[in-house]
């Protein structure tokens, strides 16, 4: 089905984007081989059968976690140009194309490079990993990397950084300095607050350039104590913060650092505080990409494509609700073992995961139905943990700092805006409203809104894209009333309706001329009613095919018996209709007459044609009259 001819009045939301116009396959492969091989290698069962850590506590090894290996990189790299494409204007203020291709390219590279420290997976290597990717870009050990990406122009960065004429630094060790950026994927590391702040932004990541990693971890349980603030918030503190890290400069990272800056203290990361105002629109790039790989290191994918770095799938068992991990050797044995990890079976269960055009979060569910009260209640609370985690990095991240008092902000929503939804599970319909509210018990703190929206399962994935990139209906309830008395007269039944509940979670959308807006044979997950243009339905079975003009409901018949579409329905003419989940439409849509209320209909239908007929008849001999005393006049 070609959807070329589809708009909805916005650009078009990038469903399959390659990454590899802004990172070269060259340069992909070596980052993979050079680091996240080694993570996949060292997960695998025929090591793991030898290794004294995972036989102790199988849950607390890398190796059950979620993947971080190579496809996990490749991933956030396809994740983060959805999110951008997304957030643009939404969540942070708009860039034009050439700054958003700028943005794009960099976070990319971030993205490919932001788990490099976990190649170490002791419990050292994945505490410091965030740390760990900063002292690696600046050191030796990535001089070939960082010339391969300056020497190919990899997202078109060196040439950008190369024109910048306030840039008083050299731009390779700008791009480097960029790179070393990737530290603040992790929002443990470097808190939002820091990140909205350049001054404090360059004194983390100095810190964290200089270091001793080992010192820094066996404090790091100290400088993360929770303290009161005047006011009784709690607030928790984080390791670069305290200044008594100033004694533990690393020799090694000094010696090091003395290849790339005289005085690192006062030459490292400068341009992060330059005055100057290309540089400082520079440095809202960079955070802006910041937040991006954030959110969408936090939308990694789960539920069914779930597995760890070594390969193994994670799914939920249907009947304890628990994690089942499926462990391969080789291709000759596969053992399943089930786990009570919360973690696993919440993100397992997790069938989707992503940031709507309207800069919200959305989430869908995998399956609500369990058999016993218990489990089922054990799933939700899963999946709420889950949620929970990944909304304080994916809405966390879109904090900012408000513009001056009297100054209107330039982007449309702010983080604390943001919604969560919860799409219903088709086989429970109670699954997500349990979810919802296990969050808000488990998890106060949470202040964005929650609420449980329709369900997408079902629908085609160019279904699911319309309906997510449609606006929302900002219809009064005089127009929604009128809507209703309009679609009445094509037929349907609407008195029964609630406008108030009938029009939420409904979409405005458009469609050009040529587009196919139902196909036979697909599963209905939507009622279309045109608001404007001409349509044509082609019936299956070699009935002749029709037109239909707006206000006339279509795709009922699927949705209201539940099977397969038994027509395709093509745009005649440019068309903007309403377009409704199947859940809204069956809960608050469906109304069908009874025998005798259609009998009533007849004689109103017949009363009202005759009306119409005598008062057609009445208006005819009134311009007969009125035209022979016209022409009586002229004689």
């Amino acid at each position: 089905m070609r959807d070329d001819k589809f708009t909805d009045g916005r650009a078009k939301r990038q469903t399959h984007q390659s990454f590899d116009n802004y990172l070269s396959k060259r340069i992909q492969s070596w980052i993979e081989q050079r680091y996240y091989a080694k993570i996949d290698a060292s997960t695998r069962l025929e090591r793991l059968l030898y290794d004294p850590a995972f036989i102790t506590k199988p849950l607390g090894h890398s190796s059950l976690f979620a993947d971080h290996g190579i496809v996990h990189a490749r991933d956030v790299a396809r994740e983060v140009l959805q999110v951008l494409d997304c957030v643009n204007g939404v969540l942070f203020p708009a860039r034009d194309l050439l700054r958003l291709e700028f943005m794009k390219g960099f976070s990319v590279q971030l993205a490919y490079i932001h788990d490099i420290g976990l190649c170490d997976l002791s419990a050292f290597g994945r505490k410091m990993h965030a740390y760990t990717v900063a002292q690696k870009v600046l050191s030796p050990e990535f001089d070939d990397l960082l010339q391969a990406i300056w020497d190919e122009n990899a997202g078109n960065i060196p040439w950008i950084l190369t024109k910048l004429p306030s840039l008083k630094q050299d731009p390779r060790l700008v791009l480097r300095e960029m790179l070393a950026l990737a530290v603040c994927h992790s929002k443990s590391a470097i808190p939002v607050e820091v990140l909205c702040d350049p001054q404090k932004l360059r004194k983390s990541v100095q810190r964290c350039a200089v270091i001793d990693l080992h010192i820094l971890f066996d404090n790091l349980r100290k400088f993360r104590s929770m303290k009161k603030t005047s006011a009784g918030i709690v607030k928790a503190t984080y390791p670069l913060e305290s200044d008594e890290l100033d004694a533990y400069l690393s020799p090694e990272r000094t010696a090091s650092l003395s290849l790339y800056y005289e005085d690192f203290s006062s030459d490292g990361f400068r341009w992060l505080i330059d005055e100057d105002s290309s540089t400082r629109e520079l440095v809202k790039d960079v955070s802006d990409s910041l937040r991006a790989l954030r959110c969408a290191d936090a939308l990694r994918q789960r539920g069914t494509t779930l597995k760890t770095s070594g390969n193994y799938e994670i799914f939920v068992d249907r009947n304890t609700g628990n994690a089942v991990f499926a462990l391969r050797r080789k291709d000759q044995e596969l053992i399943l073992v089930e786990m009570p990890d919360p973690i696993s079976a919440g993100e397992a269960n997790l069938a989707s995961c992503e940031i709507t055009p309207d800069g919200d979060l959305r989430a869908s569910f995998h399956r609500g139905t369990f058999p016993d009260r218990e489990t089922l209640q054990r799933a939700a609370s899963n999946a709420a943990l889950v949620l929970n985690d990944i909304q304080g990095d994916a809405i966390e991240s879109f904090q900012r700092v408000q513009p001056p008092r009297g100054c209107q902000k330039d982007w449309q929503k702010d983080a604390n805006e943001m919604q969560i939804l919860l799409e219903n599970v088709a086989d429970n319909p109670d699954f997500a409203s349990l979810v919802q509210r296990q969050l808000q018990q488990s998890f106060p703190d949470i202040q964005n809104p929650v609420r449980v929206v329709p369900s997408l399962s079902d629908v085609s994935k160019l279904e699911r894209r319309i309906y997510l990139d449609g606006k929302d209906l900002e219809w009064d309830d005089e127009r929604k009333h009128e809507a209703l008395n309009r679609i009445a007269k094509s037929g349907h039944k609407t008195n029964p309706i609630d406008p108030r509940l009938a029009f939420r979670d409904v979409k405005l959308i458009k469609a050009q001329a040529g587009f196919t807006l139902i196909e036979e044979g697909t599963l209905p997950g939507f009622v279309y009613i045109p608001l404007t243009g001409c349509l044509e339905i082609i019936p299956l079975g070699g009935y002749p095919a029709f037109l239909i003009q707006p206000w006339m409901p279509l795709g009922i018949t699927g949705v209201i018996r539940g099977s397969i579409r038994n027509a395709t329905v093509v745009i005649v003419e440019d068309a903007e209709l309403l377009m409704i989940p199947q859940d809204i439409y069956l809960e608050h849509w469906h109304q069908t007459y009874n025998l005798s209320e259609f009998i009533q209909w007849m004689e109103d239908e017949r009363a009202r044609q005759a009306a119409e007929s005598s008062e057609a008849s009445s208006n005819k001999l009134n311009q007969v009259a009125s035209q022979n005393e016209s022409d009586w006049i002229e004689k």
